[in-house]
Parts: C-alpha cells; sequence; structure tokens
C-alpha cells in the first residue's frame, strides 16, 4: 500500500509555483531536449525542429484545453469566458496529444519534410515528455482509481485504498515505452515503425488504464456507455486508421 502524499504548490517566498504546472512544462523541456538531439543524430535542421517543437507545444495547450471544456461542457455552458482561463486548471492530455499530433504530421507536410522520418524523431521525445508531465498528475492525484486491495493502491484521506492509474501510465506509458523505443531508435532502420509502435503501444495501455479510473468520485471522468472519453476517442481513431489502411491496400493492390 503507498501512503496518501499530495503536493500541488511550492512556496519560495511571494512565489507560488503549481506543481503540476512545473512538471509538465519540465516534461515539454525533456521531449524538447530528446527531439533535438535525435533531430542532430539523423541530421534534420535544427531551426526546423524547433519551429516544429513550439507548434506541437501550442497545439498541446489549445486541444488539451478545448478536450477537457468538451468533456465537462456543463460548467461553461453559463460563463463561456471560462473556457480562456487556462489558470484555473483543467486540461486534458490526451486531447492535447491528439491536437498537437496533427499540428506537427501537418507542418511537416508542409515543410515537404519526409513525415515518417520525422514521426520516428519524436516519438521517442513524446514518451520521455509524458513520463515527466504524468508526475505532475500523480502529485496532485488528479485521477484517482477505483477502490482495490492491490498493493500498489495509494491510501486515500477517507480511509479508502484506491488504484493510482497514473503510476501504471508513467511506468508502462512513460519509462518503459520511452526506453524500449531508445533501444529500437537506431535498430529499426525503417521509417515510421518507431512511431507506429509508439502510438499502438501509448494507446493500447491508456484504453486499458482508464478501467481503473474512479467512477464513485465527484471529479470522476464522465462515462458514455461505460466508456471515458478518451477511451471513445481512441476506438474511433483505431476504425478511422483501419479503413485509411484498408483504402490504400486496395488503391495499392488495384494499381497492380
Amino acid at each position: 500500500m503507498i501512503p496518501w502524499f499530495q503536493i500541488e504548490q511550492i512556496h519560495f517566498g511571494p512565489l507560488t509555483i503549481q506543481v503540476w504546472g512545473l512538471l509538465v512544462s519540465l516534461g515539454f523541456m525533456l521531449g524538447a531536449f530528446v527531439l533535438w538531439k535525435e533531430a542532430r543524430r539523423k541530421g534534420v535542421d535544427a531551426n526546423i525542429i524547433l519551429d516544429l517543437f513550439i507548434l506541437i507545444l501550442a497545439g498541446a495547450i489549445i486541444g488539451g484545453r478545448l478536450f477537457y471544456v468538451a468533456e465537462h461542457y456543463k460548467e461553461y455552458i453559463g460563463d463561456l469566458l471560462r473556457i480562456f482561463l487556462i489558470s484555473e486548471g483543467g486540461m486534458s492530455f490526451f486531447g492535447g496529444f491528439l491536437a498537437a499530433l496533427a499540428a506537427g504530421v501537418v507542418f511537416v507536410h508542409r515543410k515537404k519534410m519526409p513525415v515518417w522520418k520525422i514521426t520516428n524523431i519524436i516519438a521517442p521525445a513524446l514518451a520521455a515528455g509524458y513520463a515527466i508531465g504524468r508526475f505532475g498528475c500523480l502529485f496532485i492525484h488528479d485521477h484517482l482509481g477505483k477502490i482495490t486491495n492491490f498493493f500498489l493502491g495509494i491510501k486515500t484521506p477517507d480511509g479508502t485504498i484506491r488504484h493510482e492509474p497514473i503510476i501504471y501510465e508513467i511506468f508502462f506509458n512513460g519509462l518503459t515505452l520511452f526506453f524500449v523505443l531508445w533501444f529500437l531508435r537506431k535498430r529499426i532502420k525503417k521509417d515510421g515503425m518507431l512511431s507506429i509502435i509508439f502510438l499502438v503501444w501509448f494507446l493500447s495501455v491508456r484504453f486499458v488504464t482508464d478501467f481503473f479510473r474512479s467512477a464513485d468520485l465527484p471529479d470522476s471522468d464522465i462515462r458514455y456507455f461505460g466508456l471515458t472519453l478518451a477511451q471513445i476517442t481512441i476506438i474511433i481513431f483505431a476504425v478511422f486508421v483501419l479503413l485509411i489502411s484498408k483504402y490504400f491496400i486496395t488503391k495499392k493492390q488495384n494499381a497492380h
């Protein structure tokens, strides 16, 4: 059993630092460093990589906020201006991830760069940044899980023992995924393979870990047909990818 801990703010005299924001920022910084390092190794222009990182950052912030607002739309119907008050909190990593991914792919395509080569460079950076950023969620416990007797359960202030799904995500979708991708990056030569491994791994783990999230707390994820919005998005994304893949395979076969 893990004893309860919570760190929401750090105070330095008159300065107050939000722990979640700090760790997310550190996650972006680490991701940018890994991205830059891999770009140099593969001979990609560092200036373009910097532009790409800024665009990814903007997409992550905008997409993360909009996805969260869509999930909790009832809180904003009466006061739409609150949508822009990011300082109040309320970001969805999954929404930010999808928006950043889309923005990055569009940018690379418009720059006429090899899309799959660049996504291979981005994949380890995403895993590294995710691992650090998720520690921010862990320290503030914004996604507590279901009641459990599991030895990795965390004892909450009300005495119940609950899953802490973020721990599973940090380990599987952050640290383990990063080291696997880092190990494979020089061994897999085919462009796009690292990013495919990242997507399949990441989405599969996220789909499973969402089942461990609470459904009985006031701030629990909203569910539709027993699934979180993230899980529904993963299903839609998977179906979309399968249909697109089938289309291109059929087109290629007809061309022959």
